[in-house]
């Protein structure tokens, strides 16, 4: 509620801190004595989470007056806990307790330094140090939940494990902005709503062979160009003048503003300060235009500039010889950090933070992505990378049908499919659980039309058993299928290429046709046909997929449980073969769990990790930092480590020409 103590109509400037750096316009409010100022939704907020609510009064162009809030009301969901951030909180503790004597980087001060101390290689061990003995001047005040962080924090401070052997820098590049990253930017830009109807033709592909965050693969065809240029109209021409104000350092109808404007547009949407004369170019797109016209031309110009649509890894030295390395600017390490963890640009607190030299060693990389890492887009973020890891991204999924005679309802249950496996990751696959989880986690308990969908498979055991893991959930076992029936071939590839990273070498021999169910005595189930081959000539290749392709016969092609099929029971044993950890399965869970405790495993993960989130290619993978996140994953580490060691190993400061 409000009150300006007048009767004048006013617009008011809204942002939400931590929300949106974009201000949003009330336009129109005749305002005398107390009355309501709707201030609209921000679906991103948080329950629990505090924010700050700021206003600006305009009237004639001029900010005017001051107003007084008597008071506000909020409609939330049920206030739900952040998530714990150990690093963060023994952060702070550290500070309050313990930098006075041992130095603010744990250098020392008045007593020992804590990097490479004598109880600084073992987390609990070090644990039971603090409480017992620290601080000197009141051990007490340390108890064993401040302990615990605060050693965490020394140790992924002070005391992170290095590679094995040395990592070499990445290329010097310039990274476009994929599908997801550009509609990112866009709406932070101009504060797009979370439903806005982005036109077709630029989306993510994910292959089997490569991510779509792949740098090297990243250039604008004619096509493409075309697609930026009208989706930038499209969003730049339907701006008001009040809108265009809202997003307008000064009052856009003076006559200077556009020059100050466009400094001020083309310095965010570029994320890094440009000098002026950079960004008065963009103003020769308003020769001949007018009004508000001349904003509308700026704005599309620089929405069409390289320097939007790509961002840089190359360095400040321009006289850098090919082979040579140079050091990221401030800027550069803002945007890979903003958008490698959270998909997203830069927030002005890293903005600022890269303009006053905060990013420029690892120690305060580490810190930042630390302290980043519980954002609700990290999660976001990770579970894009989850998805694209194995296959059911959603543009794959979208495209996926199958036979309406045998998969009755399927294209009405994609969605509640697709829902159950984000309810799995949202529960499991946190920056603060394990790879293992992914695993050995179970799936939520079908409700609704999933349930009813499941139901209405020929199985006379109904939902089966509980379902266990990722490779257990119906948007998976569905993906990986034939039209019609399911497929221990493409299964059992997608675990063999994605899961363990094992090699399908040698050339594909002609494929001979698969028996039909009933041609023969001895072929009923769908497991017999698939057998079949087997004996063709084509046991190289097909023995290490298929063995692990058959653990799923229990899941159809649409993804629902069976424990009959075409009248036999179903068959669900299998093997791994060819690997460090060869052994016989009695079914999917039993090669889930086998799966969430493998060293083999864990590198696979981290070396798909690193493609991903550094956009890179399999061969440019290093094996050292690649072993470096293994050893974090078999010590029951956070998934959040991955992230860490990917943004803070040696030399990500650095490219190579």
């Amino acid at each position: 509620m409000l009150n300006l103590r007048d009767e004048l109509t006013d617009s008011f400037f809204i942002k939400v801190e931590g929300l949106s750096d974009v201000w949003t316009m009330e336009n129109g409010r005749t305002t005398n004595g107390f009355q309501e100022l709707p201030l609209g939704s921000w679906a991103n907020a948080q329950p629990g989470q505090t924010y700050t609510i700021k206003l600006l009064r305009r009237e004639s162009g001029a900010m005017i007056d001051s107003l007084r809030v008597e008071g506000a009301m909020f409609g939330t969901a049920a206030p739900i806990d952040p998530p714990e951030n150990p690093f963060a909180e023994g952060k702070i503790l550290y500070e309050q307790q313990c930098s006075a004597c041992h130095g603010i980087n744990g250098e020392g001060a008045n007593a020992e330094g804590l990097i490479g101390c004598n109880f600084c290689n073992n987390v609990t061990q070090l644990a039971s140090k603090i409480e017992t003995s620290m601080p000197l001047s009141d051990p007490a005040l340390c108890g064993a939940d401040c302990a615990a962080k605060v050693a965490d924090y020394v140790m992924a401070q002070f005391n992170a494990p290095e590679p094995s052997g040395p990592i070499e820098p990445l290329k010097a590049r310039a990274w476009l902005l994929n599908a997801s990253e550009y509609k990112a930017t866009l709406t932070r830009l101009f504060g797009l709503p979370a439903n806005y109807d982005w036109m077709d033709g630029y989306v993510d592909v994910v292959k089997e062979d490569g991510y779509p965050t792949n740098a090297s693969k990243g250039s604008v065809s004619q096509t493409m160009a075309l697609y930026f240029l009208e989706q930038s109209e499209a969003i730049v021409n339907g701006l008001t003048a009040a809108q265009v104000g809202s997003l307008s350092p000064c009052p856009i109808d003076q006559a200077n503003c556009i020059t100050e404007f466009t400094r001020d547009f083309a310095r965010r949407a570029f994320r890094r300060d440009i000098t002026n004369a950079q960004a008065d170019r963009y103003l020769e797109f308003t020769v001949g235009a007018t009004g508000i016209s001349q904003y509308h031309q700026v704005m599309i110009g620089i929405l069409n500039s390289p320097f939007f649509l790509y961002r840089t890894e190359m360095g400040s030295n321009e006289n850098v010889l090919e082979g040579e390395t140079t050091t990221l600017t401030g800027f550069e390490i803002a945007n890979m950090v903003s958008y490698v963890l959270t998909g997203n640009p830069p927030t002005e607190d890293l903005m600022r933070a890269a303009r006053n030299g905060e990013l420029n060693s690892i120690n305060s990389l580490r810190t930042i992505v630390n302290e980043m890492a519980v954002q609700p887009e990290v999660a976001q973020r990770l579970h894009r990378f989850i998805r694209a890891w194995l296959l059911v991204d959603e543009g794959k999924w979208a495209e996926i049908e199958h036979n309406d005679a045998v998969c009755s309802g399927f294209d009405d249950a994609k969605d509640s499919i697709e829902s159950e496996f984000t309810q799995f990751l949202s529960a499991n696959a946190t920056v603060n659980n394990t790879l293992s989880d992914l695993f050995t986690a179970q799936l939520p308990e079908p409700a609704g039309e999933l349930r009813e969908f499941y139901l209405s498979g020929n199985d006379p055991e109904g939902l089966g058993p509980v379902r266990q893991g990722i490779l257990s959930s119906g948007i998976f076992a569905a993906r990986h299928a034939q039209y019609s029936i399911p497929s221990p071939v493409i299964r059992g590839k997608i675990m063999r290429e994605r899961i363990v990273c094992g090699e399908l070498k040698g050339d594909i021999p002609v494929i001979p046709d698969l028996p039909t169910p009933g041609s023969d005595p001895n072929i009923i189930t769908n497991r017999d046909v698939f057998n079949a081959h087997l004996a063709e000539g084509c046991v190289s290749c097909h023995e290490l997929m298929d063995p692990l392709g058959f653990t799923m016969e229990h899941l159809d092609a649409c993804g629902r449980y069976r424990s009959v099929d075409n009248g036999a029971d179903v068959d669900v044993t299998g093997e791994i073969i060819a690997t460090s950890f060869d052994t016989h399965v009695s079914d999917l869970t039993e090669l889930s769990n086998v799966f969430a405790d493998q060293r083999d495993i864990q590198e696979c993960f981290a070396s798909n990790a690193y493609q991903y989130y550094l956009g890179t290619s399999k061969e440019e993978t290093p094996a050292a930092l690649v072993d470096l996140v293994a050893d974090s994953l078999g010590a029951d580490g956070r998934l959040r480590d991955v992230l860490v060691h990917l943004l803070t190993s040696e030399n990500i400061l650095i490219r190579k020409r």
